[in-house]
């Protein structure tokens, strides 16, 4: 981070290399179907890992941990998203709000379930997918992003925190409780065909 903070390029290359395959999975999850149909995820994760080593280079980073440095790179990946969104017109200035949580929502659920389901492939699988999304999309807005930042985005309670107006132990407790409120839900449901 040292080495980064000084601008040195081949230690921010070596950094983006660590988080290269989050990096992608992230961009897959956040752009949606309508702006993959109009750009490659590959195109849209160099243009990032560009700008973020035109950044070190020009001003270098200030960060104290990979934590943060991870933070900012899917934050740079998620502005990145919503630039390209807007170029192609995706979204209008009066349905903007309403047009992005359909995009984004069905995909953070997705990518959810994904780190939190077993590599078993079955019959119950479909079943308990369908439970998990039903159940997702039951929770509050709140809840859902809580639950995003720290299973997706790998944010520390603290970083959670400071985005939620809450102290590092209330944030830990609020994605506890929004987690039992997900199982409660979910196991509520029963058939969700």
């Amino acid at each position: 981070m040292a080495r980064v903070g000084g601008g040195d390029e081949v230690a921010a290359r070596e950094l983006l290399t660590r988080y290269l395959d989050a990096l992608r999975d992230y961009v897959r999850q956040k752009a949606g179907r309508e702006l993959l149909a109009k750009e490659a995820s590959q195109d849209l994760v160099q243009s990032v890992c560009r700008q973020v080593l035109e950044d070190a280079a020009n001003r270098g980073f200030t960060y104290r941990d990979e934590g943060q440095f991870r933070a900012f790179l899917f934050q740079a990946a998620l502005n990145k998203i919503r630039g390209k969104g807007r170029f192609h017109g995706r979204q209008r200035r009066a349905s903007r709000r309403e047009v992005q949580a359909q995009a984004l929502e069905p995909s953070v659920a997705d990518a959810l379930f994904a780190t939190m389901h077993t590599p078993s492939r079955s019959a119950a699988e479909k079943e308990e997918r369908a439970r998990f999304l039903l159940a997702f999309g039951r929770l509050s807005q709140q809840q859902q992003r809580l639950i995003e930042w720290a299973r997706l985005d790998g944010l520390s309670h603290r970083e959670i925190g400071a985005r939620l107006g809450l102290s590092e132990g209330n944030s830990r407790v609020q994605l506890a409780r929004a987690l039992a409120r997900l199982a409660s839900l979910a196991a509520a449901i029963q058939d969700p065909s």
